[in-house]
């Protein structure tokens, strides 16, 4: 889900209130540390599988309820809001953590957004990050498909790094795709041959012979050439445009955050 550059921070909604629900950004019960989620979790559900997902972090959560981010555009404002809420338990099949310190063969085996080889940081310096975000939401960049994102918000929250591993995912497929899309077409037009007149006075007696096409047709080769620059080198530029933003987004937000943390997540790190 793409946003905007304003940020509100609401109470839950969808679920009856609970009088037991644990303060938002805590890990208070023992529940909570035993449930298959914990406050802190990078979680993810599928829109549309497998090409669309919504990301979260998850607030508190106790035997029969998740509180988690939500993260979307509204219509008519100018910037992003931030939802708190209710995930009951009877859905919480929908929704999956984010494998994180995945091996190389899996972070490229599973579906992008899925899982990652970087390292999350502890829970509580994952919770700070998302209570400094809700306070200083004029830090949050103005939404970009594929810049600025549910998924870009909770790994920034979750590792300290502003980007979308979906979308970086998926400019390295279609790069890799391309690139062998061109080989192979370069490679077929290289083997093709045709029937020309055979040179000198053989050909005169209408004598034939066959020649490469890149031969016959040499204007085949900067064809070929400019395929190659436009469908290889379009995703690249996307991609180095993102990096550099996503860069840019990560040393703002992590100048701004290291200078206002809290004593005690200094003291865990």
């Amino acid at each position: 889900m793409f946003f905007n550059c304003h940020l509100q921070c609401r109470t839950p909604k969808k679920g009856k209130k609970n009088d037991n629900m644990p303060d938002i950004g805590t890990r208070t019960s023992e529940s909570e540390q035993k449930g298959i989620f914990d406050a802190g979790d990078h979680i993810y559900k599928w829109n549309v599988f497998p090409i669309s997902q919504t990301h979260a972090i998850v607030m508190s959560c106790n035997p029969e309820l998740l509180i988690v981010t939500k993260l979307y555009s509204k219509s008519g404002s100018f910037g992003n809001i931030i939802d708190l809420i209710e995930v009951p338990a009877n859905r919480w099949h929908n929704w999956h953590k984010v494998k994180y310190n995945a091996s190389f063969l899996t972070s490229h085996l599973y579906f992008s957004g899925t899982c990652s080889c970087m390292e999350r940081d502890f829970n509580e310096l994952v919770l700070s990050r998302v209570r400094f975000l809700i306070l200083r939401e004029f830090l949050l960049p103005k939404g970009e498909r594929g810049y600025a994102n549910s998924e870009c918000l909770a790994v920034w929250c979750s590792t300290g790094h502003w980007l979308t591993l979906q979308a970086s995912s998926f400019l390295h497929a279609t790069m890799a795709g391309q690139a062998k899309s061109t080989a192979t077409l370069a490679l077929y037009a290289s083997n093709q041959t045709v029937t020309v007149p055979a040179s000198g006075m053989w050909g005169y007696f209408g004598y034939t012979t066959k020649v490469s096409l890149l031969s016959a047709q040499p204007m085949i080769l900067p064809a070929l050439a400019s395929y190659g620059l436009v469908t290889i080198g379009a995703p690249w530029l996307l991609l180095k445009k993102y990096r550099k933003r996503w860069k840019n987004v990560t040393a703002e937000l992590n100048n701004e955050f290291w200078s206002s943390a809290e004593p005690s997540v200094f003291v865990k790190c």
